[in-house]
This record gives structure tokens, C-alpha cells and sequence, in this order.
């Protein structure tokens, strides 16, 4: 009988029977709830973490990231005002519509060169932070879930989804620089979380569209899962399990292990 959420997880990722099916509201390390749905949460119930008020199974605690020139805006010729940079230097624009995006600008769209994408600033993970949440999830019985990183998603958003898909087959030499560049980061963010004692690194690439993949098992052989391989195979060594979330599609199952 497993005495603790921690315990009762470490069970079943060891192949073992668990004393009860994990649960959680949130997805891996992303909150369950959007911001309408925290907010009525709030109203309804007068208590703020939804994983306390419902007593999930995991606890979460993710690093940041933060853009490593001085000023991202300056990747651009001109943005909309109110344009927000992330860690890669992508704009922004905020929609009308809470929760979503109406424009984004991407730092690589007009690099022609691979000189061009080793000059983009990598992020740079904040590692000096607070680490006593995780300390008290684990005093508490709780596994602790961390954002690990993407890579696909990252790539055509720096560069742009049709340009990205163009580089895949007439450029390879750009795509190949881009996911390179965009997996040292995630290792590095990996591997900093799991040192600061998260217990599973959740990783997200959603590559699917609801009839298939956005490209061709031969190119996600062929470019990304080298790439994931190698930032699997790194963290490995320093941490349990790690949670891969890659959608390929609902309609068509597509084997990517080979």
C-alpha cells in the first residue's frame, strides 16, 4: 500500500500496481484551468490553487526563461504597440480574445543564413529562484511536474510555420541549425529543473493536425527525434521519467519509434 501521492506515482512509472489512479487537473505542468475558468474557480469556492481545493496527486514548479540580448524588440523592423517578447525574442500581439494570440513575429523569418540563426540569442534560464515550494511538495508527499522544454513548436515559431516547412525540405541546413539551437536550450532547461529537484519533466510538441501530422514521419525522423533523442538521453541520467506530450493526430496513428 502506498502511503503518499509521490509514492503511489513512483509505483506506477516503476511498473508496479498503485493503490489508486493518479489524478490531476492540470496538464503536466501547465495549469488545468484558463484564466476565466481560474477566476470563476475563485468565486465559487473563495480558494485560489485548485490542486489544494481538489487534492491532486502532483504539485507543480517550472523555471523561467528569459531573452538573452538586450532588446528583442530590435530583431524587428517595426511591431504593434503593445507587442510582448518571450525568451526567444517572438512577438506577441494580443487578440480580443482572452487566452489567444492575434499575431506573432518571429526573430528568424528573414535569416539566410545559418550564421543568421547562431546569432539569435539563446534564452537564458533563471535558475537563482525560490526553490522551498518544491522542498515543501515533497515534505508533503507530493511529485513535483515541471515544464522541460518543446522543440518542433519552438522551431517554426522562430522562424515562421511556412518558412520552417520550406527549410525542411529545400534547406535542410536551416532547419537542422534551428532544432539544434532550440534543443540545447531545452536541455539546459531540463536539466537545471531537474536538479533543483522537479521529478518529472513535462515536455510538450504537438506535431498533429486532426487527420495526420503537420510533416512527414520521414522528416520527424530525419530532424526532430535525433534532436529529442539527445535531450532525453541527457536528462536521463539526472532525473526518474519524463513526460513526452507530442500529439500526432487523432485519425491516423502514426508509429514514431522507429
Amino acid at each position: 500500500m502506498n502511503s503518499s501521492s509521490f509514492d503511489n506515482l513512483h509505483c506506477l512509472l516503476n511498473g508496479g500496481n498503485p493503490s489508486w489512479v493518479p489524478f490531476a487537473l492540470d496538464v503536466g505542468a501547465l495549469p488545468g484551468f484558463t484564466e476565466p475558468i481560474q477566476r470563476k474557480f475563485e468565486l465559487e469556492t473563495g480558494a485560489k490553487n485548485s490542486a489544494e481545493y481538489f487534492d491532486s496527486d502532483t504539485r507543480t514548479f517550472s523555471l523561467g526563461s528569459r531573452f538573452g540580448g538586450d532588446n528583442a524588440a530590435a530583431l524587428y523592423r517595426e511591431v504593434e504597440p503593445d507587442t510582448t517578447f518571450d525568451e526567444w525574442g517572438i512577438g506577441h500581439v494580443p487578440s480580443t480574445t482572452e487566452g489567444s494570440v492575434g499575431k506573432t513575429y518571429s526573430p528568424l523569418a528573414e535569416a539566410r543564413s545559418v550564421r543568421d540563426v547562431e546569432a539569435l540569442p539563446s534564452p537564458i534560464v533563471e535558475t537563482n529562484v525560490d526553490t522551498s515550494a518544491i522542498e515543501n511538495h515533497h515534505a508533503n508527499g507530493f511529485p513535483v511536474f515541471g515544464y522541460g522544454g518543446s522543440l518542433y513548436e519552438w522551431s517554426w515559431w522562430l522562424r515562421g510555420m511556412e518558412n520552417f516547412m520550406m527549410d525542411l525540405l529545400g534547406a535542410p541546413e536551416m532547419a537542422e541549425a534551428i532544432v539544434s539551437k532550440i534543443a540545447d536550450h531545452t536541455t539546459r532547461l531540463a536539466i537545471a529543473s531537474a536538479r533543483l529537484g522537479v521529478d518529472v519533466l513535462c515536455m510538450y510538441d504537438d506535431a498533429g493536425t486532426q487527420r495526420g501530422m503537420q510533416i512527414s514521419p520521414d522528416l520527424w525522423r530525419r530532424f526532430i527525434k535525433p534532436a529529442w533523442r539527445r535531450i532525453i538521453e541527457s536528462v536521463r541520467r539526472l532525473t526518474h521519467k519524463i513526460d513526452a506530450n507530442i500529439p500526432t493526430g487523432r485519425r491516423q496513428p502514426t508509429p514514431l519509434s522507429r
